[in-house]
């Protein structure tokens, strides 16, 4: 008899160590995620640098396109200046020119009066033939001749310089104005150049600064995945030495003769109950089931926790309440680790089942 009940404590303390083994996959299952989450957002950091060192590189060669651009804009108002001021000197020989060749038809205008009063008495009407008629001798003549070719030659000549000069000047106006309105349409395409640079140039920047502002996020996250994976490695390690004391404990038991009477084996029962167990943490919602017992209690195996049972239980992340035993559920048959934490719905924590210690106050 005394063989058989060794035996039994031994199939026992097997089965509640397969059972405490369990929990833990809720942590490794957490670490894991962890370290795939940590790993994502560092793929993501990643590209997001590569795209801001494109977009700083980009905005660079922006930045000297600008610059070249803003230096052809000077060198393009420095030559339409030039052209303006050398329209304007043009302009003023111009003038000068028609001053000229208005002095000259005078001169020529006073010349013919002077002659015509010295004919006074024409008789064919041109003063010029007239003037040669009134020879007194052949040498007279030819004198008379040679004075009337000069004179007029000489006007002629001076008319006729004047006036290509004149033109001459036009011309180099007139090229120089077609040069000036050149360069006007230089200007206008190099400023809507200009202006189309500044606008790529402002939005390369907004879009530098964004990728900046997402890379500044994803590196806020990954600190908090850091921060997770910490915990989740610190509560896992904690499982596991619990779990080994546990082994440790419940090896002893097995090798420890089991009570001969159903006093004693109740006896060990009771101070099993009122140890520390890892157990597994589901939550329900009574008010969902239409039950008005609150939220101040859980479910259990009530052949572990017996109904009225006060327990202390504290989770991996360090967080801590107290509950009282006041129901029970099928669970139970199949997993007595478990307890069924009455929560509300709404606050119950985003990852559903986990475990934690639990110790009878």
């Amino acid at each position: 008899m005394k063989k058989i009940s060794r035996v039994l404590a031994g199939i026992a303390a097997l089965m509640m160590l397969g059972s405490l083994v369990t929990p833990v996959n809720v942590h490794a299952d957490s670490v894991s995620d962890a370290k795939s989450a940590i790993s994502s957002k560092k793929d993501i950091s990643n590209k997001l640098v590569n795209e801001i060192n494109d977009q700083t590189n980009k905005l660079n060669d922006l930045n000297k396109q600008v610059v070249a651009k803003q230096s052809e804009l000077d060198s393009t108002e420095e030559a339409i200046d030039t052209a303006q001021a050398r329209i304007s000197e043009l302009s003023g020989k111009i003038s000068a020119m028609q001053t000229q060749i208005a002095q000259r038809k005078d001169t020529l205008k006073q010349q013919l009066i002077a002659l015509q009063k010295q004919n006074a008495d024409t008789v064919t009407g041109n003063i010029y033939i007239d003037f040669l008629l009134k020879s007194d001798n052949l040498s007279d003549l030819i004198s008379r001749t040679f004075t009337v070719n000069k004179i007029s030659g000489a006007t002629k000549d001076a008319l006729t310089a004047v006036q290509d000069a004149q033109k001459q000047l036009a011309s180099l106006k007139t090229e120089q104005q077609q040069k000036e309105t050149q360069l006007q349409s230089q200007k206008q395409q190099i400023v809507q150049d200009q202006n189309d640079l500044q606008a790529a140039q402002k939005a390369a920047q907004d879009q530098q600064t964004k990728l900046q502002q997402e890379l500044n996020d994803n590196k806020s996250q990954l600190s908090g995945l850091q921060a997770q994976l910490t915990s989740a490695l610190a509560a896992q390690k904690a499982q596991q030495e619990a779990l080994a004391a546990k082994q440790s404990s419940s090896t002893a038991a097995s090798n420890t003769s089991a009570a001969p009477t159903n006093t004693s084996t109740s006896t060990g029962t009771s101070s099993s109950s009122s140890g520390m167990r890892v157990m597994k943490i589901s939550f329900y919602d009574p008010a969902v089931l239409g039950s008005s017992m609150g939220y101040g209690g859980v479910a259990a195996a009530l052949s572990i926790y017996p109904k009225g049972t006060r327990l202390k239980i504290v989770f991996a992340d360090g967080t801590e309440i107290h509950r009282v035993v006041n129901d029970t559920g099928t669970f139970a048959y199949s997993n007595p680790n478990q307890l069924d934490v009455a929560w509300p719905n709404a606050s119950v924590p985003s990852y559903g089942v986990t475990t934690a210690v639990v110790t009878v106050e």
